[in-house]
């Protein structure tokens, strides 16, 4: 990194280091495609019309800041929690959950999740707890349990199949290097 000043070189050298970050981008991703595509499906299939989270909140942020909130802002907000503060949860919670796998794990801490949006969002948006004040049950709630569970289980699995291609590259450099290090020449 010749040329590059200091006070540059030294914040570019931090993000190299920390890979993670792009990992977890990639994972909320994931979690993102999983809540979008099941939201369209919802859509598609013309259930649960009256529930529209995303909406919600974007009629909630518009109230609290007395200002027009582009529709596309929910969605950038729960992308930047399901990439950060939910994965930063998970990851700090992993060993404190109750399971003997991951997705036991993922499943629970998607229930943890999901309780708290059914119990402080939802009311917050206006839908009430487990968004029962939209009258159709506790079938919103339900919905809403699957694109927790379904967005972390996903995140998840990304994160686990990394893992695994770490694993499988730590193997082949260790296949290749032990020759070398152990003064064995190829084809000896």
């Amino acid at each position: 990194m010749k040329g590059i000043t200091p006070q540059i070189q030294k914040p570019l050298e931090l993000l190299k280091a920390k890979g993670w970050i792009w990992k977890v981008a990639i994972a909320g991703l994931c979690g993102s495609v999983t809540h979008i595509l099941l939201m369209l499906v919802k859509t598609k299939l013309g259930i649960l019309e009256a529930f529209q989270p995303y909406q919600s909140l974007q009629i909630a942020l518009s109230y609290w800041t007395g200002e027009y909130v582009h529709p596309l802002l929910p969605w950038v907000i729960s992308y930047a929690n399901g990439s950060t503060a939910a994965g930063f949860a998970f990851a700090n919670l992993y060993r404190h959950l109750p399971g003997a796998s991951g997705p036991i794990k993922g499943f629970i801490a998607g229930v943890l999740g999901w309780l708290v949006m059914d119990l402080l969002f939802f009311p917050l948006l206006g839908l009430g707890l487990f968004a029962t004040s939209l009258g159709l049950g506790l079938w919103p709630a339900l919905f809403s349990l699957g694109m927790d569970d379904a967005g972390l289980q996903c995140r998840h699995r990304h994160r686990l199949r990394d893992r695994l291609f770490r694993s499988k590259r730590m193997a082949e450099r260790h296949r290749e290097e032990t020759p070398r290090l152990c003064g064995k020449r190829e084809g000896a």
